[in-house]
């Protein structure tokens, strides 16, 4: 024959959680939430700066190219230093490009190239090319 035994619990005792373990829950919660609220910021924040520095280099290389196109004795490859405003192809994206064109010898121009994004103008995307006469290009 089989006994069933009960177990007398504490009539006093409760079941369920407290106001205690319930804040820490919330506060596990909340950190791991505010975590991944600063992953997903700083990941935005990348990926527009990555974004504005390919369209400063991609700025930087269509105007090496037309410059490069150009005759050695053009107007435009008179030695200088030029600066320009210039609007990104996202709209509020603007570029500050500045253009230097040096004579280093008899035949010989060296034209450099910075375009840096104006929200982080450290991140410039700088182009040196050396043109010659003889040469052509």
């Amino acid at each position: 024959m089989r006994k069933i035994i009960f177990l007398k619990t504490d009539p006093g005792a409760r079941s369920g959680f407290g106001l205690i373990e319930l804040l820490l829950a919330m506060a596990l919660i909340m950190l791991l939430f505010l975590g991944a609220a600063h992953m997903l910021l700083f990941s935005i924040r990348t990926g527009v700066r990555c974004r504005d520095g390919a369209a400063a280099l991609e700025i930087a290389v269509s105007r090496m190219e037309s410059l490069k196109a150009e005759p050695f004795d053009s107007p435009l490859l008179t030695p200088g230093e030029s600066s320009e405003e210039i609007d990104g192809p996202r709209e509020p994206a603007r570029f500050d490009l500045r253009l230097s064109i040096e004579d280093r010898a008899d035949g010989l121009k060296l034209i450099e190239i910075r375009c840096a994004p104006r929200s982080t103008p450290r991140k410039a995307a700088v182009l040196t090319l050396y043109k010659t006469r003889s040469l052509g290009f």
